[in-house]
């Protein structure tokens, strides 16, 4: 996909798996420009650069909502697990629109909204319990229409298919600490950041009996399947 005189751009590299893999395939000719808002996430990337001799990779610390670049800079803009954490995802990708060359593509991955069968489940506990009114993370580019739609409002093409990856759990009370785990951990609902120890205690109790009871009836034979959808968009400039 990926020609070996391309110029990419890798956004939200992290530690440079998809730019480095990007920078063997290409020729001298072709270059990555590959940003992340970590600057730990950059040097990590720029000490495995510097190891496998790569000469054709140029790491920024930037948050790619605030940078800019000159239009049509880039054949191809690539980002992994990367898209429901921006803030104004229409103008972002109507930046990404102009900074690809005509005929360029813009791919990523993201999450099928809602994330897990069980999501919804898992917010209404806390909303009902501490009032927090709790988006999926992927609400609004995690569903096939809505992401086409809001590509094509700024010049792109084509939304693919979603796969699907498939969870397992080997009980419901296992399903429900890992969901719980899941939904407290992930940046995007930072429970315990509004919520006191003693609060975050309650909530747990109660999401725990919820989630159990969901896994009870995702169970098929001996493991709880919880199926994960994801996105994999190709937009065309």
């Amino acid at each position: 996909m990926v020609e070996s005189d391309s110029v990419v751009l890798d956004v939200a590299t992290g530690t440079g798996l998809i730019a480095i893999s990007t920078a063997k395939l290409l020729e001298r000719s072709g270059r990555v420009v590959a940003l992340d808002i970590s600057s730990a996430m950059i040097s990590k990337a720029e000490e495995k650069a510097e190891a496998l001799g790569l000469s054709n990779i140029t790491f920024l610390v930037a948050d790619v909502e605030d940078v800019t670049f000159d239009d049509a800079s880039f054949d191809s803009i690539l980002s992994a697990s990367a898209i429901p954490y921006l803030q104004d995802v229409k103008a972002t990708f109507g930046k990404f629109s102009s900074w690809l060359r005509p005929g360029g593509r813009f791919v990523f991955n993201t999450p099928q909204s809602p994330m897990f069968a069980a999501s919804d489940i898992g917010h209404r506990v806390l909303a009902d319990v501490c009032g927090l009114d709790l988006l999926d993370a992927a609400h609004e580019v995690g569903d096939v229409s809505r992401v086409k739609n809001l590509l094509l409002s700024v010049g792109f093409k084509d939304v693919e298919v979603p796969d699907t990856f498939v969870m397992k759990d080997t009980s419901p009370e296992a399903f429900a600490e890992r969901m719980w785990k899941s939904t407290t951990g992930f940046a995007m609902t930072p429970v315990d950041a509004v919520l006191s120890e003693q609060q975050l205690e309650g909530v747990k109790e109660k999401y725990i009996i919820a989630l159990t009871e969901e896994g009870k009836r995702l169970q098929v034979g001996g493991d709880i399947v919880n199926p994960y959808n994801e996105l994999f968009v190709i937009a065309h400039a």
